[in-house]
């Protein structure tokens, strides 16, 4: 009697405000080797399929490649669980912040004072190309990730709020 090789699989789920995606991996075997397909879109509806492998390779080689996928995902804030909430079931969960940078869109010169003046607003000039959003006094603030997890500050990050 031969043992059912259990090749890896994952169905991943995100929502926002305004999507509500699913995400399918699987290592799949075909001809002699395995493959890694995929399937994304809109919960709910037909999903788009595709292939992260051109033609078989090892087992080990697709696994490889199928857990960088999955890796990826989970990094954008996919999840497990179904109801789709960012970081849910992944290490990160307990560190989500629940506030989230938004990346800049053109205004009109008309509009700059508003932010400027307003309260409600926070803005940044980005010269080192990583992203983190302040929340909080100085004395007691913490850094925010582009994904809206929680972090420290780094050193120099918490010398130029000085």
């Amino acid at each position: 009697m031969s043992a059912t090789l259990e090749l890896p699989s994952a169905a991943l789920y995100f929502r926002e405000v305004g999507s509500d995606k699913e995400y399918h991996a699987v290592v799949e075997a075909k001809d002699e080797g395995y493959v890694v397909n995929f399937a994304y879109g809109k919960r709910g509806a037909a999903l788009t399929v595709g292939t992260k492998t051109s033609s078989p390779t090892s087992l080990e080689a697709a696994t490889k490649i199928y857990e960088k996928l999955i890796g990826e995902k989970k990094a954008k804030g996919y999840t497990p669980s179904t109801d789709g909430k960012a970081f849910a079931m992944t290490e990160k969960a307990g560190a989500v912040s629940g506030l989230l940078p938004q990346l800049l869109n053109p205004i009109e010169e008309a509009e700059v004072s508003r932010y400027l003046d307003g309260d409600d607003w926070v803005m940044e000039e980005k010269h080192d190309g990583r992203r983190l959003m302040v929340a909080g006094d100085c004395g007691r603030g913490g850094g925010r990730e582009s994904e809206g997890i929680a972090g420290e500050f780094a050193q120099g990050d918490r010398e130029c709020l000085d």
